[in-house]
């Protein structure tokens, strides 16, 4: 050892274990020496590419190091002028300070750490005479020194054996050489100092005062209990998140949500210098997210407005109320049980909902400073919506004509509107533009404005399901009629006078004998007693038993969900009946599932106690 030799590179020998890659010299006829490839260079270019620079041939000055006789292996350091073009390694550990730039070597990667070997050639005293050694100091390199900005999977480009140029961001500790660690960066901000700090996602956090009130941040959690977690948000920087600021939404079981090593975002909601005490918020109604995890729009709770209707999934039921969380929403709103239903009667809302079922809820109360939203899911609160949509369909379809009216009726419509139906939504606009066109023709018929529409009208009051009984429906139907008999009687002889009546009139006239003589066969005698006398839950039910009759249960389903949505939300007594025969439906041809589901349904938009 200590002996100098001027010799020649013979090859370059490849990395194994974790001793990275040697430059093997020729030190005479039949005497190879191994040069460490981070105790021959402090460059990451020439380290990336020994081959460029240690060709064979090249002349090289080295030094004995160690001579290993088991393996017959001599190691060699860097000496003299070395070779040309190569700069040589750390000549000294006092040069590992913050701000030297090294070549590590990737001896191992965990979860949130990076080790590392980094080289270096020391003289050390052996027997009273001072030797040169090559040396491998231990650097760690943290998840919050890989890149300016953070992301869940820090190491996921990274490999064992690979070779990083990094930077010393704190001084080597320890006085035992063998046992020294280096803290490191990979940042390409600490490897370049033009990188301006609007190119910097996430800068480095060395310390609380470099944080700031409402600041976005983005960490990792190190530990979570009852009450909170704590987010590392720096090398040495850790906040705190209470339970309350950990969601917008409840959490049964906050470690599984937020376990250690989770990658979030936070903003600062205080920060106490002088206690090194930094609190977080992780909600992201605060984080300012306006999409949710699976990409969906969001909106902040200042962002909802008292008196719309939103969609959204029960999520927690409680003997005081229903959670419901919001399709586009980030809070989670309560619905008290006295806002379940109009009935007076006390609600059960176990015995209503279960965790899971979809509803349409009416925005009541909105507290955005803390973080409430009070919802309500009163069947009354959609009627009134409903009925001045009608209202408003009937304004704009004023002029439309009973042809027009039956193709807008048999087509399906995309208009949005509340429906009485929480489940039927989404789905409810289908037959909007037919319940609207229905009324529209009643209101016409009415003032006689039209000679078709006085025609239509009579198709209704020239057959009679229950013909005897005295209820109300049929006195209204009754008058009705007569209106329609005397009209038609005007336009018959009119017609015969003046020999001018249409093919249309005719078929008609001809129908409504038909139907005044027996019950109807077919769907489209139903179909236009129903458009007659929208309000009538007896016609509906018939137009039901016709289709069961014909084992067609599907098709009377789809007649009741139309009848639910044609009769208008005042007739609550025609409503029920037709509840009542949907409930007889399910029973005898239906499921226990799809029972319990009308079932619930009915509970919700009538009163339970009439159910």
């Amino acid at each position: 050892p200590g002996r100098v030799f001027n010799g020649f590179v013979k090859g370059i020998q490849e990395s194994s274990g974790s001793e990275g890659a040697a430059v093997l010299v020729s030190l005479g006829l039949s005497l190879i020496g191994q040069l460490p490839l981070l105790a021959a260079t402090n460059s990451y270019e020439v380290a990336s590419h020994p081959a460029r620079y240690f060709f064979p041939g090249a002349p090289i000055e080295v030094e004995v190091s160690s001579v290993d006789k088991k393996h017959r292996v001599v190691h060699l350091v860097p000496h003299g002028p070395y070779i040309a073009g190569v700069d040589r390694s750390i000549a000294s550990v006092d040069q590992l300070v913050a701000g030297t730039r090294v070549v590590a070597y990737i001896t191992n990667i965990a979860s949130a750490v990076m080790f590392t070997k980094i080289g270096a050639v020391v003289q050390t005293a052996a027997s009273g005479s001072t030797e040169p050694q090559a040396l491998l100091v231990q650097g760690k390199i943290d998840v919050f020194d890989v890149a300016d900005t953070l992301s869940e999977t820090p190491f996921a480009a990274f490999k064992k054996g690979q070779l990083l140029e990094a930077v010393v961001v704190q001084d080597a500790v320890g006085d035992d050489l063998a046992a020294m660690k280096v803290r490191l960066s990979i940042r390409p901000s600490a490897l370049n100092s033009e990188i301006s700090a609007q190119d910097i996602t996430d800068p480095a956090i060395m310390s609380v005062a470099d944080l700031s009130v409402g600041q976005i941040v983005h960490g990792f959690v190190k530990q979570t209990s009852a009450v909170g977690c704590f987010v590392a948000l720096g090398r040495n920087v850790t906040g705190r998140a209470l339970i309350s600021e950990l969601s917008d939404e409840y959490i049964r079981d906050v470690k599984s949500a937020f376990p250690a090593g989770k990658f979030v975002a936070a903003v600062i909601t205080n920060v106490d210098i002088g206690r090194e005490r930094v609190s977080l918020s992780l909600r992201p109604s605060q984080v300012g997210a306006t999409t949710g995890s699976g990409g969906e729009k969001k909106r902040r709770l200042d962002q909802i407005e008292v008196g719309e209707t939103l969609k959204g999934t029960i999520t927690r039921i409680e003997d005081y109320g229903v959670f419901v969380r919001p399709d586009d929403a980030f809070s989670t709103g309560l619905c008290y049980v006295r806002e379940i239903a109009d009935s007076d009667a006390p609600v059960d809302p176990k015995a209503l909902y279960e965790v899971g079922d979809r509803v349409l809820a009416k925005v009541l109360k909105v507290d955005a400073a803390n973080n409430k939203l009070g919802l309500g899911l009163k069947s009354s609160y959609f009627a009134e919506g409903s009925d001045d949509e009608d209202s408003d369909d009937e304004i704009s379809d004023d002029e439309d004509t009973d042809n027009e009216e039956s193709e807008i009726a048999e087509s399906n419509n995309d208009e949005t509107g509340s429906d009485e139906s929480d489940d039927e939504a989404a789905e409810s606009s289908d037959d909007e533009a037919a319940e609207s066109s229905d009324e529209e023709s009643d209101a016409s018929d009415d003032e006689g404005d039209s000679e078709v529409n006085n025609l239509a009208l009579a198709v209704s009051g020239g057959f009679r399901w229950n013909e005897g009984e005295d209820d109300e429906a049929g006195s209204q139907a009754s008058a009705s009629d007569a209106d329609s008999d005397a009209s038609d009687d005007e336009t018959s002889s009119k017609a015969k006078k003046n020999n001018k009546r249409s093919k249309m009139q005719k078929i008609s006239q001809d129908v409504t004998a038909d139907l005044a003589e027996q019950a109807p066969r077919a769907a489209s005698d139903f179909e236009r007693l129903v458009m007659g006398s929208p309000d009538s839950s007896f016609m509906w039910i018939q137009f039901m038993t016709h289709y069961l009759g014909q084992s067609e249960v599907e098709q009377a389903r789809e007649i009741a969900e139309r009848a639910l949505k044609t009769i208008t939300p005042r007739e609550e007594q025609e409503k029920m009946n037709v509840w009542v025969a949907m409930l007889n439906l399910e029973h005898r041809f239906g499921t226990k599932d799809t029972l319990d589901e009308v079932l619930k349904r009915s509970l919700q938009f009538m009163n339970p106690k009439h159910v």
